[in-house]
């Protein structure tokens, strides 16, 4: 999957997380799994901490299965205080938070196989189309490009500043208020971190004499054999999900 132009590895991951969310039935969902599992296998990635970034995302998506889950109005089960638990809403809950697993591990082996620059072409490309309604193409791509990038940076310090927190409090009960006043304290301090980052960044590409100003990279978009497959095996895929291929 490495060696495919990074235009068409784009085009194929975001077919692939379209997949993802359009996929509804077993059949569907094992033919997207699979997808991925080929993807793995195919790529150069590391499998040590692959599932890594979704492990990270876990709080969140408790949270998100909470909410869903808590408060359904569809065939109640049982009700508590303001609480509604419904088995539509479970399994609503259980599917998003499996769509949202599947799109995080997609879009970090995105990631993970394009280098920086890779990501910013290949966005300036698929949104040139937009040139033609004065977009700032240049710009908007690499704000993208950059913004994908951060996000690992902002993971590993709120991982670095949860256990700075639980190193000071060695040997103390780890309550659910205490739990809660951790991720007060990691909130702060991330968006000042981002704020921190965002200035350094923009110095160091002032200093350098950055332009957001982009060619059209025509090698891009040289259709190989590999290419062709990819691009090909993709299409048939998301056009099976759009087909409602649902057993």
């Amino acid at each position: 999957m490495d060696r495919i132009s990074p235009f068409y590895r784009l085009l194929v991951f975001i077919m692939l997380v379209a997949g993802v969310l359009l996929a509804d039935g077993i059949l569907s969902n094992l033919i997207i799994i699979c997808s991925i599992a080929l993807l793995i296998a195919l790529s150069s990635i590391s499998r040590k901490g692959l599932f890594l970034p979704v492990y990270k995302l876990r709080h969140f998506l408790l949270l998100i299965f909470l909410l869903n889950a808590l408060f359904s109005d569809e065939g109640t089960l049982f009700e508590f205080f303001i609480f509604r638990v419904s088995l539509s809403g479970i399994l609503r809950a259980l599917l998003i938070v499996y769509r949202m697993a599947l799109i995080t591990l997609i879009a970090y082996l995105y990631t993970s196989s394009s280098s920086i620059n890779e990501i910013n072409e290949s966005l300036y490309i698929l949104l040139y189309p937009l040139k033609l309604l004065f977009v700032p193409v240049d710009m908007l791509s690499s704000a993208l490009s950059l913004s994908l990038r951060l996000i690992d940076d902002f993971l590993l310090e709120s991982e670095r500043l949860k256990k700075v927190r639980q190193l000071r409090r060695i040997g103390k009960s780890d309550t659910l208020k205490e739990k809660i006043l951790d991720y007060k304290a990691i909130v702060i301090p991330i968006f000042i971190m981002a704020f921190k980052r965002a200035d350094e960044l923009s110095l160091s590409l002032e200093s350098r004499g950055y332009s957001a100003k982009m060619r059209l990279r025509r090698d891009y978009l040289k259709l190989g054999i590999k290419e062709l497959i990819s691009v090909l095996l993709a299409i048939t895929i998301l056009v099976f999900m759009i087909s409602g291929g649902i057993i």
